[in-house]
């Protein structure tokens, strides 16, 4: 990664009077965390760190580190299945802008990202140090047949229309997604049922919360580095256009909770099939978080 982007990074973390308001946020990613029934295949692990920070209401920055893993099938047996998913790993360093109305009814974002795709971004050596941590579990195989190098850059818009109160929020939303690693539209909508304490506003220490989510997202996806390879390269572990599901449906719900600043959040998604021949996906997630 480059230095001066650490840098600056660190900086922005280490400096509390750059903002009015600010916050770290940890989440996590894991097939594992489907209680009901986990997995250790396609989506498997993903995690990362966020800092947010706004000079008022009506504007927010989101800076990120992302590292995330796919694998096949069955990373326990060393030989290739026919027609399974890629291996590949991806590490990006991400910025996010938010712009609220005047109303605070809708939001504009604006999201850029860059990062490495491929052995360069260390799956094999992450998920492989996990398990020989775990008991009762054995390395991951198929790292050697992973999707080459290619770096991502990734530019994004989404807009947002909200609606609600104290106890019943509603939003819908629409975007796209053009770059290296991936190149999608989307629209999709949310609700919110508790003391929801305006999930749409910036984030900050003063929000109080005890909320469920239920989101559905649609995503017509027109390119998928992490299953075709790149796209600059013939990868020989990429699969073909004609394999994609190129219309796809993410749904999620969870529990939400912020209190003095600390927030935590337990959750779960289910994925329609990324691609033709292959079953869809289900995996969980956590979040912890502290605002002020």
């Amino acid at each position: 990664m480059n230095k001066s982007v650490f840098i600056f990074l660190v900086v922005l973390v280490l400096s509390p009077s750059l903002a009015c308001a600010q916050g770290i946020e940890f989440w996590g990613e894991n097939d594992a965390f489907y209680a009901p029934a986990p997995t250790d295949r396609f989506y498997t692990n993903g995690m990362g760190l966020r800092y947010s920070f706004s000079a008022n209401e009506r504007r927010q920055w989101v800076l990120s580190a992302e590292h995330r893993m796919y694998n096949g099938l069955k990373n326990t047996r060393p030989q290739a299945i026919e027609d399974d998913r890629p291996y590949t790993a991806t590490l990006t360093l991400g910025a996010t802008h938010h712009g609220f109305s005047e109303s605070s009814s809708v939001r504009n974002t604006w999201s850029t990202a860059f990062g490495v795709m491929g052995p360069q971004a260390g799956g094999s050596a992450v998920q492989n140090g996990v398990h020989d941590l775990l008991e009762n579990s054995s390395e991951a195989y198929g790292w050697d047949r992973q999707l080459s190098t290619m770096p991502i850059v990734q530019v994004g818009y989404q807009r947002m229309y909200f609606t609600g109160n104290n106890w019943v929020a509603l939003t819908g939303r629409f975007g796209g997604d053009l770059g290296t690693a991936n190149t999608s539209l989307s629209s999709g909508a949310d609700v919110y049922l508790g003391i929801v304490d305006r999930p749409w506003a910036a984030r900050s220490g003063e929000q109080r919360f005890v909320r469920l989510h239920g989101s559905l997202t649609a995503q017509g996806v027109l390119y998928d580095a992490t299953l075709q390879g790149s796209p600059f390269q013939n990868d020989p572990y990429g699969v073909s256009a004609e394999r994609l599901e190129n219309f796809r449906l993410l749904a999620y719900t969870g529990l939400e909770v912020q209190v003095k600043g600390v927030y935590l959040q337990a959750g779960f998604y289910w994925s329609s099939p990324e691609l033709h021949g292959l079953d869809g996906h289900r995996y969980g997630s956590v979040g912890l978080g502290f605002f002020f």
